[in-house]
């Protein structure tokens, strides 16, 4: 989890990199022949745990996403090549990412006097702008996904278990 693991795993990586906030990654932001990707996931999740603080607002934001991967399914239930799916993916999530960050950028702490930075709304929003870049660079081909949950899902259980065996024996 240091900054020396993915400097030295990635150091002659070419292509496009999906992950979260983190502050590790933002060194490949400005190295040639990288593409850093944020993950919608992360950003849901900011919303997911601001429900309790300001229910209305984080309602809102999370049915927005839920039109994004929507269209996701579509892509892949549609079975399209990658020139297709960016096609898609341009003339129907662009115009629901371009409102979306509207509706963010009146809402954000800066903005609005109601929304405190520090509450969970406040870190959502600033979380949400502070990546939409890397969000929005998933339309530009049609190879990148919304999120980097299948590669989560993936190594979960190997995480898991380097935290179980710990315990073992």
């Amino acid at each position: 989890r240091g900054r020396e693991g993915p400097k030295e795993f990635l150091k002659d990586f070419q292509g496009a990199i999906q992950a979260d906030g983190w502050h590790v990654y933002d060194r490949f932001e400005k190295r040639e022949g990288i593409v850093l990707l944020g993950c919608l996931a992360h950003v849901r999740r900011k919303f997911e745990e601001a429900l309790d603080n300001d229910k209305s607002r984080a309602e809102h934001v999370l049915a927005e996403m839920q039109k994004l991967y929507a269209i996701e399914r579509k892509t892949r239930s549609k079975d399209l090549g990658y020139d297709e799916r960016e096609e898609l993916k341009n003339k129907e999530s662009k115009p629901v990412l371009k409102d979306l960050k509207a509706w963010l950028l009146e809402n954000a702490p800066e903005s609005n006097s109601k929304i405190l930075p520090k509450s969970k709304i406040g870190k959502a929003i600033s979380y949400a702008l502070g990546m939409w870049h890397r969000i929005e660079r998933y339309l530009e081909d049609g190879r990148y996904e919304i999120d980097n949950n299948w590669v989560e899902n993936s190594i979960r259980p190997v995480a898991l278990g380097r935290k179980n065996y710990l315990f073992a024996g």
